[in-house]
């Protein structure tokens, strides 16, 4: 795990890497998903189920974004330090005096 979190941080500074297969795979699968879940909301739309419709584009809509394990942990890690930032901008200063 302590690799993986290592080429992650890393990944964003190489910009002669091609793109991951994983990543590749990964649109494939959120285009191909969100292509039926379009029809769904189609078919559901078209027999009168406006409601349906109108929560399932809402469901799709809402998805957190497609990401690949990479992209996971540096999300992960970037909220942590934004976590941390905003706790040491509340924190009393010992040099406001």
């Amino acid at each position: 795990m302590r690799d993986r979190f290592r080429e992650a941080v890393q990944a964003p500074n190489r910009r002669d890497r091609p793109m991951e297969p994983a990543r590749r795979q990964l649109d494939q699968t959120r285009l191909r998903l969100e292509r039926g879940w379009q029809g769904a909301i189609q078919a559901l739309e078209a027999d009168g189920h406006r409601e349906l419709a109108v929560a399932a584009r809402r469901f799709v809509d809402r998805l957190p974004p497609a990401r690949t394990e990479a992209e996971w942990l540096m999300a992960q890690l970037t909220e942590k330090h934004r976590r941390q930032d905003r706790a040491a901008d509340h924190m009393p200063s010992a040099y406001s005096r």
